[in-house]
């Protein structure tokens, strides 16, 4: 732990930490770099965590742990920091901090990769659980959030006490979430949602949002964006709680949400949500001022036609994301890219297996390809169509101008005709 506590005006920047931090079962506050706070920052004097990650394990024994930072006190912003270790303990665990604690402090262009692995309660792929209007910005989740107990109940007033909140963004939470999304996995058996578990009345808000994670739970007890049922539910959901622009990738084991917008694949990866994003129609939206590698290689998609999206077998051409510094490779050199589509220069059957990959990172992608009915008979199009143009590119999908001479080359030529059909052939310029 890089500072056990800290004080007013501190600032943590460029800092890391890869050690294994662990809490006895009596004390609680654990992070991989700042447990709690020693004199409180204030505005005058507040406290920045910037530029920062923790790849360690942190073992929050004796609840409340936090990836960067366990407890996150007045005036305090946490900004363009990372959690790639596993968080582990009670209650109130985080990727990031355990508990956001203060309407001041705020959290900016952060995100985990870590694992969440809760035994109580409030476990969040950035915030464990926060009782304060705190702001989110520009933040994700691709972390795996789960809690492993069954729910607990008090005898006495049948309260829950234990096994639940677990949320892709926070457990239980208050805050306000600007262009925020989850793509991890979140498991549990009560209160289990996709950005948040456990809303507070009045003041949990969602701007520009979406899900794109798995949920684990039983079907009446979570929900694709938030973990508790609005409808007629003023203890944690009112008319003040906001929500615009909020999506999610539509899964049909959970219960039909009556917050955000339900989209299938290629409408998450056509959705254009604006400022802050970015996007190029075939790939899930991205913060554009956050999207490390790895976030880039997951939004990239396959995108097929609406027909061949029904049926899994591709028979024609095709489009796939190309987020910046990514690049797809064919298993064959029956089709080429051209920007971001897959054009085929003769028929096929057969698998694909497309391979993506972005600095050291590939994922791969196997499809079923059919496409001898889109190219059989081609020869036997009425003749009397005309010619409205030619495209010629060569091998490695760079458009050229047609070749004035011949040069021995092979390339691909695309023909648009006036009836609306297209031929695309591979032609030896001899």
């Amino acid at each position: 732990m890089f500072h056990v506590k800290h004080c007013t005006g501190t600032l943590v920047d460029s800092c890391y930490n890869t050690g294994t931090i662990t809490q006895s079962a009596k004390c609680t506050y654990a992070g991989g770099l700042i447990g709690y706070y020693k004199i409180a920052p204030t505005e005058a004097l507040p406290m920045t965590i910037s530029n920062s990650y923790n790849a360690g394990t942190v073992n929050a024994v004796g609840n409340q742990g936090g990836g960067i930072i366990a407890y996150t006190q007045h005036y305090t912003t946490i900004a363009d920091c990372y959690n790639t270790g596993t968080v582990t303990g009670g209650f109130g665990l985080g990727g990031i901090t355990a508990n956001l604690g203060s309407a001041t402090a705020r959290m900016l262009r952060c995100y985990n990769t870590g694992k969440i692995s809760s035994n109580k309660n409030r476990a969040g792929g950035l915030i464990g659980w926060n009782s304060s209007n705190s702001t989110v910005e520009d933040c994700f989740n691709a972390g795996e959030v789960e809690i492993t107990i069954d729910p607990v109940e008090n005898a006495n007033n049948h309260n829950l006490t234990d096994g639940y909140s677990a949320g892709g963004l926070a457990g239980a939470s208050a805050a306000s979430y600007v262009r925020c999304y989850n793509i991890g996995t979140v498991t549990g058996k009560c209160r289990v949602g996709g950005l948040v578990g456990e809303t507070s009345k009045n003041t949990t808000s969602f701007t520009s949002c979406y899900n794109a994670g798995k949920l684990v739970a039983p079907v009446d007890t979570c929900g694709n964006i938030i973990g508790i049922n609005p409808v007629n539910n003023g203890r944690y959901w009112t008319a003040d709680n906001k929500v615009s622009g909020v999506y999610y990738l539509s899964q049909d084991s959970v219960r039909a949400d009556t917050i955000g917008s339900a989209l299938d694949s290629r409408a998450l990866a056509a959705l254009q949500l604006g400022e802050g994003w970015t996007s190029d129609g075939y790939t899930y939206p991205l913060l554009a001022d956050n999207q490390p590698d790895f976030a880039r290689l997951f939004a990239a998609q396959v995108v097929l036609s609406e027909a061949d999206a029904k049926t899994g077998v591709i028979t024609g051409d095709f489009h796939v994301g190309m987020p910046q510094g990514l690049n797809w490779t064919p298993s064959t050199a029956y089709a080429a890219l051209f920007g971001n589509e897959f054009k085929w220069n003769t028929a096929y059957k057969g698998k694909l297996t497309l391979t993506a990959n972005i600095g050291t990172l590939t994922k791969t992608v196997e499809l079923d390809v059919d496409t001898q009915a889109t190219y059989d008979g081609i020869d036997d199009v009425d003749a009397a169509r005309e010619l409205q143009s030619e495209q010629w590119y060569t091998t490695a999908g760079l458009r050229i101008a047609k070749p004035t001479e011949h040069d021995g080359q092979l390339y691909i030529v695309i023909r648009c005709y006036t009836d609306g059909t297209r031929t695309t052939e591979r032609v030896l310029n001899r």
